[in-house]
């Protein structure tokens, strides 16, 4: 009944999201005519945002993204990128995105570390084919990604932007690989996505790696796209485009505008960007675990040290699990009630429950 007390400890609400199962999340695949339908309204659903010639949203000077020009090979055909796996197989791989706490790159020139970041404690490996990759190296890297992918590797896949000559020679490359769990596409912008859209099936997942200004500020756009199972935040990248400092301050609302716009979207909770210290995994682990408390749901790692930290961060604390079996017991059914001294409704009540489901094996 309201007002029963129940004698305790103090208990503290922790605010804490579980990465997949506080969200309401789905998958786009079906049929050959739904994904049709997919592909046609991820095209209506970027061209009502970034679509014509000029965008007044995004500035005065700013000029929309001509999303034939990086799609189209010396022939001037485009082709489309499909993926091998059928639908079942797609749901599974979108599934794994979504839950994934930890993303742990490899640079797609290095073969040598393909199994070794397969046999890591990280959720989902990311070949990468940009920022870990020199120009003289491109060609090496799809190549050797390829093949991985190609003989039993699985893996997501990080493109190069879509405005460089690289990113058509990545999805040549790409085409057709059963390997390919799906793709992350970088400085993610309306855009970039148009372009994306004219080679790839509606069934390959993407994470949408926003790292400009122009990306959070259409990060709703970006999220709401057919396609798109996931955001993710490129804080460096985003801070040398905006002029700010790296720190939790300067990086408050970006952060928050991907978190509110993943909700909104019904997508999985975010990725957060890396952290670059490569020998103490704690400062990996305090970063993912201030993300989480904003709502973030995993971390991309640069090394298979920050791995097991990660996940330390994103999974419920003692405490959390000590507090939520405390408000779950008091429940009873009837409206609002007291835990020590604070008050128990159905939302708190719905979040212990949440921490329960997370901290069960």
């Amino acid at each position: 009944m309201p007002g029963e007390s129940i004698e305790t400890q103090p208990a503290q609400i922790p605010h804490t999201r579980r990465p997949y199962d506080c969200w309401d999340v789905c998958t786009q695949t079906a049929t050959a005519a739904g994904r049709r339908e997919g592909r046609d309204l991820r095209k209506v659903t970027l061209k009502r945002s970034f679509g014509g010639a000029r965008d007044e949203s995004v500035g005065a000077n700013s000029t929309r993204f001509d999303r034939r020009a990086p799609c189209t090979g010396s022939s001037g055909m485009r082709r489309r990128l499909e993926m091998s796996p059928k639908p079942d197989s797609a749901r599974t791989a979108t599934a794994r995105i979504q839950a994934a706490r930890s993303l742990l790159f490899v640079p797609g020139n290095r073969p040598d570390r393909f199994e070794r970041a397969k046999a890591s404690e990280a959720d989902l490996v990311i070949c990468d084919l940009e920022d870990s990759v020199g120009g003289d190296h491109k060609d090496l890297a799809r190549s050797c990604v390829a093949e991985w992918l190609s003989d039993g590797g699985g893996a997501l896949v990080r493109l190069n932007a879509a405005h460089t000559p690289d990113f058509s020679a990545d999805l040549d490359v790409l085409k057709g690989l059963p390997g390919v769990l799906g793709l992350v596409l970088p400085k993610a912008e309306p855009a970039a996505l148009l372009a994306l859209s004219d080679r790839i099936d509606c069934d390959v997942p993407v994470v949408a790696l926003i790292e400009t200004a122009v990306g959070v500020q259409h990060a709703g756009t970006i999220a709401a796209t057919p396609g798109v199972v996931r955001l993710a935040f490129g804080a460096i990248d985003f801070s040398l485009d905006v002029g700010s400092a790296e720190d939790e301050v300067a990086l408050l609302f970006a952060r928050s505008s991907l978190v509110v716009s993943s909700r909104a979207a019904r997508i999985a909770a975010p990725v957060d960007g890396v952290t670059l210290n490569l020998d103490n995994s704690d400062v990996a682990r305090n970063d993912a675990f201030r993300v989480r408390q904003l709502g973030f749901g995993g971390k991309l790692c640069i090394h298979p040290h920050q791995v097991a930290a990660v996940n330390s961060a994103f999974a419920p604390t003692g405490e959390e699990v000590d507090w939520a079996r405390l408000v779950v017991a008091a429940t009873t059914g009837s409206g609002a009630s007291r835990v020590g001294h604070s008050m128990i409704d159905r939302a708190v009540i719905e979040r212990a429950q949440r921490i329960l489901r997370w901290a069960a094996p």
